[in-house]
């Protein structure tokens, strides 16, 4: 598997993006009316005017696209990158694709100055993208009850560059974390 960074002026690129999003239905069913291609470019540019650093890898195996990445850096403090969107085809589920990709790009973010963790936020709610993330060695660090949202807890993963899947821990599984995972029990860790 490798990662190329996508450029928000290339209209190649913005292909690639569409094509992505339209092979993870899910996505697509959730954001279509709602996402374009070219105000995505228009935000990247202006977000990157203003100082603000974003970044989208497409994952490959061979030469086919399987991953879609976007990176916010320096957010929410400057020695953390959060990971906003991870999108998988849906004929590369359930084999490693998601996984091998977030590793892949923790390896490339080792290079980037200043940045030794990753954050993301998902609703507890949402038990498989829960599971998944736990299983990329990611563990809760902050709650963010959200009454006015349908989906419920909002919780805040993180974990290391350096950290591990758990396909490459032995002895500890994700529903192992996913049980130790409540409202109550979860403690900032930055």
């Amino acid at each position: 598997m490798y990662l190329r960074r996508l450029d928000a002026s290339s209209e190649a690129d913005l292909d690639l993006i569409s094509r992505l999003m339209s092979a993870a239905p899910d996505y697509s069913l959730m954001h279509a009316s709602s996402f374009s291609t070219t105000q995505w470019s228009r935000d990247i540019a202006r977000a990157e005017a203003h100082g603000e650093s974003q970044r989208m890898y497409a994952a490959f195996e061979r030469e086919d696209p399987v991953a879609l990445i976007h990176v916010l850096l320096n957010n929410p403090l400057p020695e953390v990158a959060t990971i906003s969107g991870l999108l998988v085809n849906q004929s590369s589920r359930r084999r490693h694709v998601g996984c091998r990709a977030i590793e892949a790009l923790s390896r490339q973010a080792r290079s980037w100055p200043g940045i030794t963790r990753w954050s993301l936020h998902v609703f507890e709610r949402n038990t498989a993208a829960l599971a998944f993330w736990l299983h990329c060695g990611f563990d809760a660090v902050q709650c963010q009850p959200r009454a006015d949202d349908p989906n419920g807890t909002m919780l805040m993963l993180g974990r290391t560059l350096k950290g591990k899947p758990l396909c490459r821990c032995r002895g500890v599984t994700a529903k192992d974390k996913l049980r130790e995972i409540t409202s109550h029990n979860l403690v900032m860790l930055w």
